[in-house]
């Protein structure tokens, strides 16, 4: 696959950047589930929120937030270079 490289000369070299990203989203999205309902069951269906539970929340948003500044760092921009669609 080509057309997507960071940091390269060439930025159509070849390479799977586009493959790792869509699985490390998959990955996420699929732990974000687990997350989710086990913090649903021991929350509102158990009612045993304990500090695990709430050691695995905060780090759950630690995650999203350093990976999230790992995406950014990774397209070279910030999100003040970004434009965002404005519909009227």
């Amino acid at each position: 696959m080509a057309g997507w490289a960071y940091n390269q000369k060439d930025p159509d070299v070849p390479n799977e950047g586009l493959t790792i990203s869509l699985v490390g989203g998959i990955f996420t999205a699929v732990a974000l589930l687990f997350v989710t309902l086990r913090i649903y069951v021991r929350a509102i269906m158990i009612r045993s929120f304990g500090a695990d539970d709430f050691t695995i929340s905060v780090t759950w948003v630690c995650y999203l937030g350093a990976g999230e500044r790992k995406v950014i760092h990774m397209w070279g921009r910030s999100l003040t270079h970004f434009e965002f669609a404005v519909y009227s």
